[in-house]
């Protein structure tokens, strides 16, 4: 993460009333997250060991993954240190000690201004703490400046922070998006062949706009397959298809239109030599989007002096396709299912401050 207003500094031992002396080669990165904190947060890792000095109480007020009743968590105080928790897992240092800062209403320490990729990282963050409500306003200062980029290729990380954050409105917006847009990787829901989601979002979330994906292709293939048959039967049985095509009583233009269909179809699927098949598997690596826009360009050539526009059905059908795409519903933030943290944000209005019973 980009640098923040007071950095990280190297110091000696430090007891709950020390100040920070010389920087000492092996000695661990503090910093006083809490000037009265009363708890040493340790991340030791590869590029180092950091110290973060914090409140116990604003921790557990803030978040339930710091439970202090665990003992195997912590090591036991001494007369001169404070107690410590290591942290497991890997963290960005300048990104835990953002978030820590949030947790404990420092906002002199806190940047207003962050790159994407931060937000992501902070997102992350919170999402381990299950921190997001206290997080507030900062998630929505940080957001705000990279909301009209949320659809935008290279953003696709977008829909973790909205989930993260409980923003509905881009969560309905991008879980359209890539219902529409999403295939099928090795039996994996992903946004591309080259693009996963956000390893931290719920399964079941994937899972659902994967079904909603599959229902869709389905009834896209459906279209597909009635307007063949239809074609294959009439070849068939000499019924003739009625078109303005004043061939229409010869079938020529039948012939011609079940030909177009079939090396349309086919060149979609991209199967070479092997026959068409318009079965579901055939468009698992697909997009929803990228089939209609396939469909929509299926051309032949029409008979002599008649336009091919005259009599061919690919605009009914790419109308009919782009109508079950169009259907596809957003997800909402409102299910339960999206969102297992114990931790939920509550939207408080200004007459509500004083509608809570309290107790002494």
């Amino acid at each position: 993460m980009s640098d923040i207003s007071t950095p990280l500094t190297s110091v000696g031992a430090v007891t709950p009333d020390s100040s920070p002396t010389t920087v000492t080669p092996g000695q661990p990165i503090i910093l006083e997250i809490c000037h009265n904190g009363d708890l040493i947060l340790v991340l030791d890792q590869l590029g180092g060991c950091y110290h973060f000095i914090v409140s116990m109480q604003q921790l557990s007020e803030a978040s339930t993954y710091f439970d202090f009743t665990s003992d195997h968590k912590r090591c036991s105080p001494s007369s001169r240190k404070l107690p410590q928790l290591v942290l497991s897992g890997s963290f960005d240092p300048i990104t835990l000690a953002v978030v820590l800062y949030g947790l404990h209403g420092r906002r002199e320490k806190i940047p207003m201004n962050i790159s994407f990729s931060d937000l992501v990282e902070v997102a992350e963050v919170v999402n381990t703490f299950s921190c997001a409500p206290a997080m507030r306003p900062w998630d929505y200062i940080w957001m705000e400046q990279w909301r009209h980029h949320a659809e935008e290729a290279v953003f696709e990380a977008w829909l973790f922070v909205a989930w993260v954050f409980e923003d509905n409105d881009i969560f309905q917006r991008l879980t359209r998006k890539f219902t529409r847009i999403g295939v099928m990787k090795d039996e994996e829901f992903v946004i591309d062949i080259n693009t996963p989601f956000h390893k931290d979002l719920p399964h079941v979330l994937l899972e659902n706009m994967r079904e909603a994906r599959s229902t869709a292709m389905l009834d896209v293939i459906k279209e597909m397959r009635d307007l063949y048959d239809k074609y294959e039967a009439g070849i068939c049985t000499g019924k003739k298809i009625p078109c303005t095509c004043y061939e229409t009583e010869t079938g020529k233009c039948n012939a011609i239109t079940f030909a177009g269909l079939h090396a349309g179809f086919k060149n979609i699927e991209k199967r070479g030599p092997l026959a068409l098949t318009l079965c579901f598997n055939a468009y698992q690596a697909m997009s929803l989007e990228v089939l209609a826009q396939n469909i929509s360009s299926i051309k032949w050539t029409p008979l002599a002096d008649r336009s091919y526009y005259t009599c061919t059905p690919i605009p009914q059908l790419a109308k009919a396709v782009n109508g079950h795409i169009e259907n596809i519903k957003p997800l909402d933030l409102s299910w339960d299912g999206y969102n297992d943290r114990t931790s939920r944000r509550v939207e408080v209005k200004w007459h509500d401050i004083f509608s809570t019973e309290f107790s002494y």
